[in-house]
């Protein structure tokens, strides 16, 4: 047997010798290949710590906001520290008073507004932000071509509670900030520098400042949106806080008590899906809609910019009648059967807003001294509920500044403000 291996070995050695060469070189690319992942994983491995230090948990709230009392009942709560922050975008300006290179501007940069309790995810890094003080990371100031002890220029985008894009949204409503910054210190990528929730490799410009300032200048006082918190607490646990601590108004939703009814608004006006979703898991809960519309008219008789609300009406009430107020029939000679038209603005997708036209036929007719209850019902809209006259509204929808001035309508708002001038189906308000 042995002589037949080496036999073998003999004739057949180039053969044997091309397979040992193809073993060793098929070794050589998968030990490589290992090596090579392997180092690939401990730099992905390690541009995340840099990214998050310490931090394990995140809830991002993005555009939506909630107090951040929530963050720090949590850090009671659970067996981790626990901190919120305010992320908004902006950009940042080196005027260039010592810069042969003159102005230099920075687009996309990430405004991080701590507080202490954020440099407690880093390792070793104690860090107090006054008013109009700066942390850059390293990838910023270079770019700003900037030091410790200058100055720059940040402008902040200023979100709104209400989207823009919504009706009715505050059109005056400033959209940015721009304050001038002195550099407290220029922060490494192990400093949390570089910290971002984007698994890119790609550092991004982020400029710290504290927490208040920020919330001050953006006039989201003791808001955030985005809640951190350390190692040390399971996802149950958290949870289990969340479940504890949290209550509506942590996200801006508020319950009213009024006249025997219990109201549940937003201080973005309009409730979110989920929201109304749960709200209307409540006995006899009822949904209501409000909106401005541009005319309801009778014939040639008209009154301008009214508001109309879609929700609880009589149950023999069809989506193609209308209540209308005792101030609104006798403005339009009308009665019940007359038939009127609303003329009212649609939003499209693209944010413009097309005229559109509804019939309704007068199902009754109620009396003024019966809506004082739904005067105070009414949601409170930036720009409209709190100017003195109807030729101050201020709000993102097209309006005309002369039929503004109609002296009919401004009488009714001295005397009746926002109470609605017409009452139809939700179904019909959702179509419109």
């Amino acid at each position: 047997m042995y002589s037949l291996i080496v036999s073998s070995l003999r004739y057949y050695w180039r053969t044997h010798l091309g397979v040992l060469a193809g073993a060793m070189l098929t070794s050589a690319v998968l030990t490589g290949a290992l090596l090579v992942g392997d180092s690939v994983d401990g730099s992905l491995r390690s541009f995340a710590m840099m990214r998050l230090g310490d931090i394990e948990h995140v809830i991002s709230t993005r555009s939506q906001f909630f107090n951040q009392a929530l963050a720090t009942q949590l850090d009671v709560e659970i067996d981790a520290h626990a901190t919120s922050m305010l992320h908004l975008r902006g950009m940042a300006i080196n005027q260039g008073s010592s810069q042969e290179s003159g102005r230099v501007q920075v687009n996309q940069v990430e405004v991080l507004g701590v507080d202490s309790g954020f440099w407690q995810f880093t390792d070793g890094v104690e860090l107090e932000l006054g008013s109009n003080e700066v942390a850059l990371n390293e990838k910023l100031a270079a770019a700003l071509h900037v030091a410790v002890g200058e100055e720059i220029s940040m402008r902040v985008a200023k979100p709104s509670l209400m989207s823009r894009d919504a009706p009715l949204s505050w059109s005056s409503d400033e959209r940015s900030k721009r304050r001038r910054y002195k550099v407290k210190k220029i922060l490494l990528d192990t400093e949390l520098g570089r910290f971002s929730l984007a698994p890119s490799q790609i550092g991004p410009y982020n400029a710290f400042v504290d927490r208040t300032w920020l919330q001050e200048q953006v006039e989201l006082e003791g808001r955030a949106n985005l809640l951190l918190v350390g190692t040390g607490a399971s996802t149950v646990e958290i949870g289990t806080a969340l479940k504890k601590n949290w209550n509506p108004e942590h996200i801006g939703i508020k319950v009213f008590a009024r006249n025997n009814l219990i109201q549940l608004e937003s201080d973005r006006i309009y409730l979110d899906a989920e929201t109304i979703r749960a709200a209307l898991t409540i006995a006899d809960a009822k949904p209501t809609l409000t909106y401005l519309v541009n005319s309801i008219a009778h014939g040639d008789i008209s009154t301008p910019y009214s508001f109309v609300v879609g929700g609880p009406v009589p149950e023999t009430m069809s989506k193609n009648e209308i209540v209308i107020n005792r101030w609104l029939a006798d403005q339009l000679d009308a009665k019940v059967g007359t038939e009127v038209e609303i003329d009212y603005a649609e939003l499209l997708p693209s944010g413009d807003f097309i005229n559109r036209q509804r019939s309704f036929a007068i199902h009754s007719i109620v009396e003024m001294s019966d809506l004082l209850i739904e005067r105070d019902l009414m949601p409170t809209y930036p720009g409209l509920s709190d100017v003195e006259s109807c030729a101050d509204w201020d709000v993102g929808m097209p309006m005309d500044d002369e039929i503004l001035k109609d002296e009919a309508n401004e009488e009714y708002w001295d005397s009746y403000g926002q109470t609605p001038k017409a009452f139809v189906t939700l179904a019909a308000a959702q179509e419109m």
